[in-house]
């Protein structure tokens, strides 16, 4: 199962997200389940860095099937494009949840 994990400030904006873990929906290069979390985790790490230009900490292990993002402090306007990203990106793995419950967990926390 893959384990996600959403932090979030005290003002319930996303400061981080940790995925760790396979699906096991299918085997390894087939499993839908894994590639539409890890296209989705991974486009929005792209999109902070990239396109929003915010310096976000991150590490990824293939062969652990995990990846960390922690954002720094941040002021309004970039705040502002973190958001849209991170919830697009929370929503989607709620989808997928939602389709492959025994497949993909989620848990938040306040940090």
């Amino acid at each position: 199962m893959i384990r996600v994990i959403i932090k979030r400030d005290n003002l319930k904006h996303i400061v981080g997200y940790g995925i760790m873990g396979h699906a096991g929906f299918d085997e390894y290069g087939k499993d839908i389940v894994c590639a539409a979390v890890s296209i989705l985790a991974q486009s929005t790490l792209t999109g902070l860095a990239e396109v929003a230009g915010i310096d976000v900490r991150y590490s990824i292990d293939e062969s652990k099937g995990s990846l960390y993002c922690d954002l720094p402090s941040l002021n309004e306007d970039d705040r502002e494009k973190a958001d849209l990203l991170l919830n697009t990106m929370y929503n989607g793995l709620k989808s997928i949840r939602d389709s492959y419950p025994g497949n993909l967990s989620i848990k938040e926390e306040e940090v």
